[in-house]
């Protein structure tokens, strides 16, 4: 279960959230399973936080630094994913719902006959990440 003290923290706001994790460097923040829907996240650094079985559907996580974070067992459905930073280190991503980068336009494309790989949406490299491994694990769209 995510930390009481952690989760009131990061509902104060980004300001308040990236201001305390500038002062606690050491703390590597516990948001297991935390109830995240809906919230704005934009900018917010959570390099190593666990967020392992957090639900972050329609979460705003644009420019988050996601370095080293653990998100296995996610909900990262329809998570605004756009510039988030993910370096090398984002831990498993293991059974998840897919997060895609909401871009404003449609994310179908027509169909290429050819090489069913050119059919996915264009994506940034987190959301690329995260495609694989939910097309890897049988996702349909």
């Amino acid at each position: 279960m995510a930390s009481d003290k952690h989760l009131a923290q990061l509902k104060l706001g980004v300001a308040a959230w990236n201001e305390w994790r500038q002062k606690n460097p050491g703390i590597k923040p516990n948001l297991i399973r935390a109830e995240l829907n809906d919230i704005d996240l934009h900018g917010a650094n959570l390099r190593d936080a666990n967020l392992n079985g957090a639900n972050l559907e329609r979460a705003n996580l644009s420019g988050a630094n996601l370095e080293r974070a653990n998100l296995s067992y996610a909900k990262l459905n329809v998570a605004d994913l756009t510039g988030a930073r993910s370096g090398r280190g984002l831990v498993g991503m293991g059974r998840f719902a897919m997060g895609r980068a909401i871009r404003g336009g449609s994310h179908r494309r027509k169909p290429h006959r050819g090489n069913p790989r050119r059919n996915r949406p264009e994506l940034g490299s987190l959301e690329r990440y995260n495609y694989a491994r939910w097309h890897h694990l049988g996702g349909t769209e």
